[in-house]
């Protein structure tokens, strides 16, 4: 990381607690907010109480990239805050198509990049997978994640390549390159 993002990025931890993500090798988050439980639908859930809403903060350095994932029965909202721009790859489970972003700042990275519009903010639907990586390599990124129903670990899932590639052939290369060589522990 350039010198003048790394102390940029540090004054970002500190502010915001950044601590290492356990399962993004190159991720950093802190949860700003956690809603009140609600009861929720039993055949979704197993639990039949979960939080409204979670927001983290999130960062990406260097040569990070999330992992294709998905929250079950949850949708995500990415907000851009500061940094690189992210390139963010969706897979959509009920289209069986694939959609690119640029999360970024337009009036700081451009209305488009290789021809993908830039957006500050983007939702993830529950049937989609989204995978993303850094624009600029030597950067970092810094972006918010709300999720709704509220975040919980037991329902995050690592993609596993085998069980990807199989639903989107169409898309291999791009599997191959954003998801984990071992799924860590995840319910798939």
């Amino acid at each position: 990381m350039r010198p003048k993002d790394k102390t940029l990025f540090q004054q970002y931890c500190e502010k915001y607690h950044l601590q290492p993500h356990p399962e993004q090798e190159y991720g950093y988050f802190y949860e700003n907010f956690r809603d009140a439980p609600m009861n929720v639908d039993s055949t979704i859930y197993k639990e039949e109480v979960a939080s409204r809403t979670t927001s983290v903060y999130f960062a990406l350095t260097d040569d990070g990239k999330i992992e294709f994932n998905q929250v079950k029965d949850s949708t995500k909202y990415y907000q851009y805050c500061d940094g690189s721009a992210q390139h963010v790859y969706i897979l959509d489970e009920k289209k069986n198509s694939r959609t690119d972003y640029i999360l970024g700042n337009p009036s700081l990275h451009g209305w488009s990049i290789n021809n993908i519009v830039v957006t500050n903010q983007i939702v993830i639907l529950p049937h989609q997978w989204v995978a993303a990586e850094l624009i600029d390599k030597e950067s970092f990124s810094l972006m918010t994640c709300t999720v709704s129903p509220g975040f919980d670990f037991k329902r995050f899932i690592l993609a596993d390549k085998e069980m990807l590639t199989n639903k989107f052939p169409e898309y291999q290369e791009l599997i191959q390159q954003f998801t984990p060589a071992v799924v860590k522990g995840f319910a798939m």
